[in-house]
């Protein structure tokens, strides 16, 4: 142990010196290595100018370009520190035009140096696709499963805030998207209502873009409860034009009902219609049933009485 205390000790007594040297030879190296000649790739942006008003790009182009250049150390340094960039003008050009990538198309090289361009090495060739931009309105289908404990019951569908979402982008792209799916969501053993939010699944298009990346949704659960409603009339329809009186026998009937306790509470009889429709032959001597017709979301499972007579005058 001593005698590694004594080393370090002596090491440290050199080691402004040490580190002085260590200093030189690096600016030694770096000065000789930034003075050699290199060859080196680079990958230089693609960067787009005058492009027409009105206009977006049908497809993506590439981002960048491989160049082969060839100078002393500190000029391809310098060029890798200042990002020059390869320029497509679009100026005047049609809607489908494909770009040979030459090496003049470099810009802002540094006038009089020694760096040259060797070689466009990938992509040579840049076809550039350009389309209407467009704007539409288009609805929102939730792609999210619910299920309620024993007992409860989910009242309405799942609602989406917002329901629609404008979509933008090339109108051949824009015009094949009818609707907007969000992303699977199941929610299990619910109790009450629940509100969130879910992602809408990307375009199908990187061209096209979406006015909200999320959305809001909510859905109503209910306890289940049951509810009898008496005296509710019966009506008749497709009367024989030569009939001056009809009379239903009994008027009335009385339905058990089930729901969401909160839907069921308010619930009258002139709530629910019953109908027989009098062109109906199905069952002998005159007996009808009565078509229900409920309010959404509520149902029924007990109808007294199931059959009804129907007496006209002529």
């Amino acid at each position: 142990m001593k005698l590694k205390i004594e080393f370090n000790i002596k090491w440290l007594q050199n080691f402004k010196i040490k580190l002085y040297t260590i200093f030189i030879a690096l600016f030694l190296w770096f000065y000789v290595a930034t003075n050699n000649e290199f060859d080196y790739i680079l990958n230089l942006p693609v960067r787009v100018v005058n492009k027409p008003s009105g206009w977006v790009f049908a497809s993506p182009i590439p981002s960048h370009v491989r160049v082969k250049f060839r100078g002393r150390g500190k000029e391809i340094l310098g060029l890798i520190i200042k990002r020059k960039n390869i320029e497509l003008n679009l100026n005047n050009t049609k809607k489908n035009t494909t770009f040979q990538i030459t090496k003049e198309m470099i810009k802002d090289l540094p006038p009089g140096s020694g760096l040259v361009p060797l070689k466009i090495i990938e992509p040579e060739y840049i076809t550039v696709r350009l389309d209407t931009s467009i704007e539409r309105k288009v609805p929102v289908r939730a792609d999210i499963e619910l299920s309620v404990m024993d007992g409860y019951i989910q009242v309405g569908p799942v609602y989406l805030d917002p329901d629609s979402i404008y979509i933008t982008g090339p109108m051949l792209q824009v015009n094949k998207i009818n609707e907007i799916k969000t992303k699977k969501k199941v929610l299990r053993n619910l109790v009450k209502e629940i509100r969130g939010r879910v992602s809408i699944i990307k375009p199908p298009y990187q061209a096209v873009h979406y006015s909200y990346n999320t959305i809001n949704f909510r859905a109503d659960v209910q306890r289940i409860g049951e509810k009898v409603v008496s005296n509710i009339p019966i009506r008749v329809i497709n009367i024989p034009g030569k009939v001056k009186n009809i009379k239903v026998i009994p008027s009335t009937l009385r339905l058990t009902l089930y729901g969401g306790v909160n839907v069921l509470k308010d619930i009258r009889a002139e709530d629910i219609e019953a109908v027989i429709d009098y062109k109906s032959k199905r069952y002998q001597e005159k007996r009808f049933k009565a078509a229900i017709n409920l309010p959404e979301d509520i149902f029924f499972k007990n109808v007294n009485p199931q059959f009804f007579r129907v007496i006209i005058e002529r």
